[in-house]
């Protein structure tokens, strides 16, 4: 990989504790991988910064890692649990360890035409709600929901992910690319985790 653009010209990182075992999908600030932990022996996933062309390295690096203490400062059961954070080996770009969500995103659940059980929507809107409310009670403000940020464990369990785009009230726009708006442009990340 490239250090000053994070490009991988199809390379996969070296990230020291983790077998990476294939390339899950890659988003707006970052790649995913899915990976085993060599330690503890479990799946997870490893999200890794990419920083496009003509991107500001450092205010990439500084998103990114907000993100990582955005979810490492929060504890829930309906949001994504972070494991570790760090500095891949070969191209020293930061990375974020989370918990692989195997049941894949709510967005993969939703078929055209066809309604889903309104107890299992009502069921998921529930606890999507209750991770806002933890959020927001702790001035975070996560900017980015949608289906593809939805993640289920199972039928009717959900965590919420990707906190990309996510702020501290009263810090909202410090780290925002001046002339855009919010939401995540580019290739959505896929449903086992995005982390």
């Amino acid at each position: 990989m490239s250090a000053a653009h994070g490009t991988s010209n199809g390379q996969t990182p070296t990230i020291p504790g983790y077998e990476l075992d294939r390339l899950l999908g890659v988003g707006g600030m970052g790649k995913v991988y899915l990976a085993r932990q060599q330690t503890l022996k479990r799946l997870v996933c490893v999200k890794v910064l990419s920083i496009p062309e003509g991107e500001d390295a450092d205010l990439c690096r500084a998103r990114f890692n907000r993100e990582a203490e955005l979810l490492a400062s929060v504890s829930h059961p309906h949001i994504l649990s972070v494991f570790e954070f760090g500095t891949t080996a070969d191209a020293n770009l930061p990375f974020l360890v989370t918990e692989y969500i195997e049941g894949g995103d709510l967005r993969k659940q939703m078929s055209p035409g066809k309604a889903m059980p309104i107890e299992r929507v009502r069921g998921l809107l529930a606890q999507i709600a209750e991770a806002l409310e933890f959020l927001h009670a702790r001035g975070i403000i996560h900017r980015d929901l949608k289906p593809e940020n939805v993640l289920l464990p199972t039928d009717l369990l959900c965590k919420v992910g990707d906190f990309g785009l996510a702020v501290v009230q009263g810090s909202a726009g410090s780290l925002t690319r001046s002339g855009r708006g919010l939401g995540r442009s580019g290739t959505s990340l896929p449903s086992s985790n995005t982390g």
